[in-house]
C-alpha cells in the first residue's frame, strides 16, 4: 500500500476501501460497489453496480447493454477486433518489450505446434461436441478463446498449467453469458 507491503486484508479510508483475499483470488471492493477480482496469474474481472450504466469508458466498455458499440477507442471510432481496440488503449511508456508489430523471428508457434495445441486434446477441447463446452459452443464460438490457448502453449513451451487456465477463463466466460456453471474437467485433464 503505497509503496509498503502489508499483509492482507486491509480497509482504506475507513472501510471505503478493501482489499482480501478468497481462496486464490486478491479482492478489491469500494463502497461504491466498484469490485475487482484477480487470481495472481491470468485472469481479472470487473463489475460495477448498475446504477454506472452509461457512464462508464475505456477497456472495460460502457455498460449500455449494447455489445456493437462495446469496443470504442478513445477518440470515439468504434472497431470490431480485440487486438486494435488493445492497442488503442495502450499506454506508451517506452518499454521496449512492448511493441504492436515484432521485427526479426516473431512466430511464436511452429505449424506443428498449431496443429497439435489447436487438437482436440489440448485447446480444441473448447470446441469438441462431446465435450461439456457444447452447451456454451453456440452462444459463445470459442474460436477466439482457442486461438488465445495456442499463443499460450506456444509461449509457456506447451504448459498444461496454461491450458487448464485459457479453458478455465473461457468457461467462466460461458457463465458470464447466463449459461449455467457446468463441470469440464476430466479424469487426468486439468
Amino acid at each position: 500500500l503505497n509503496g509498503t507491503r502489508t499483509l492482507l486484508p486491509i480497509n482504506v479510508g475507513r472501510g471505503q476501501i478493501r482489499v482480501y483475499t478468497s481462496g486464490f483470488t486478491v479482492t478489491v471492493s469500494t463502497e461504491f460497489g466498484l469490485n475487482v477480482q484477480f487470481d495472481g496469474s491470468h485472469r481479472a474481472t470487473i463489475s460495477l453496480p448498475a446504477s454506472f450504466r452509461n457512464v462508464t469508458c475505456g477497456l472495460c466498455g460502457n455498460m449500455n447493454g449494447e455489445l456493437a458499440d462495446e469496443f470504442q477507442l478513445p477518440n470515439g471510432t468504434v472497431v470490431s477486433a480485440e487486438v486494435e481496440f488493445g492497442r488503442g488503449w495502450k499506454v506508451y511508456d517506452g518499454d521496449e518489450m512492448c511493441q504492436d508489430h515484432c521485427s526479426g523471428q516473431c512466430e511464436l508457434c511452429t505449424e506443428e505446434q498449431s496443429v497439435l495445441y489447436s487438437g482436440q486434446n489440448y485447446c480444441g477441447f473448447m470446441d469438441r461436441e462431446d465435450s461439456a463446452f457444447n452447451i456454451c459452443r453456440t452462444t459463445l464460438p470459442p474460436q477466439d478463446f482457442i486461438q488465445s490457448c495456442v499463443l499460450d502453449l506456444c509461449a509457456s513451451g506447451g504448459s498444461m498449467l496454461m491450458l487448464c487456465q485459457a479453458i478455465s477463463t473461457y468457461s467462466a466466460k460461458c457463465q458470464l453469458h447466463g449459461l449455467p456453471s457446468f463441470a469440464w474437467r476430466e479424469p487426468g485433464f486439468c
